[in-house]
């Protein structure tokens, strides 16, 4: 590949995924909602759709969104060794070989750049997941709100109150509070689909 060419796919924060996209070869699957993943020496990058992220044991523990990358982590032993991914909507994947991509970035020079990424993306997932194991329902539920919320206020058609209770680790009860509250303190606006956050006063 030109220099020219390889500066064009490099460029900007995601753009060793472009690169990796154009560069490496890779199979596409789509899973139907409900459909469920392991990612077992595979490399991932959500083209539509999401993915809600599970332990062996059914617990949710984030959710992965179009555009987002997934690296397969060994956390445990046997069965337990890595995390789920579950199908909330249709959803589709590129998937790669870790070996092939490290490979190939390896002989490009190009190894120590993604690792970095992969490195900062861990990082960032881990700060984000202790953030929320430390706050309140309240709180909790405004950082999915957070993380999800466009440029332009609006929330992913997707989410819903069962997902919303399932992100946030609180009851479908008190998610059904938390909402209801927002909704009368005009933070956001539940009542079509998708919901808007009009508002980000929200203060701890």
């Amino acid at each position: 590949m030109e220099f020219l060419e390889l500066q064009r796919y490099m460029h900007g924060v995601e753009g060793i995924l472009s690169y990796i996209q154009y560069s490496i070869p890779h199979r596409e699957e789509t899973l139907s909602k409900k459909e469920c993943i392991q990612l077992d020496n595979q490399i991932a990058i959500i083209k539509s759709g999401c993915l809600i992220e599970k332990t062996f044991l059914n617990n949710t523990v984030d959710v992965v969104v179009a555009g987002d990358f997934l690296f397969g982590v060994v956390y445990g032993e046997g069965e337990e060794k890595n995390l789920i991914y579950e199908a909330h909507v249709e959803t589709e994947l590129l998937l790669f070989d870790t070996e092939t991509v490290c490979a190939y970035l390896e002989d490009k020079k190009l190894l120590s750049n993604f690792l970095f990424y992969v490195c900062e993306k861990l990082h960032g997932k881990l700060n984000y997941l202790v953030m929320i194991s430390r706050l309140n329902s309240e709180e909790r539920t405004w950082e999915i709100f957070n993380k999800l919320v466009s440029e332009d206020g609006w929330l992913p058609v997707w989410l819903n109150k069962k997902l919303t209770s399932e992100l946030s680790r609180s009851s479908i009860r008190t998610t059904n509070v938390i909402l209801n509250r927002f909704a009368e303190q005009k933070i956001i606006d539940i009542t079509g689909r998708p919901w808007q956050v009009k508002s980000q006063n929200f203060n701890y």
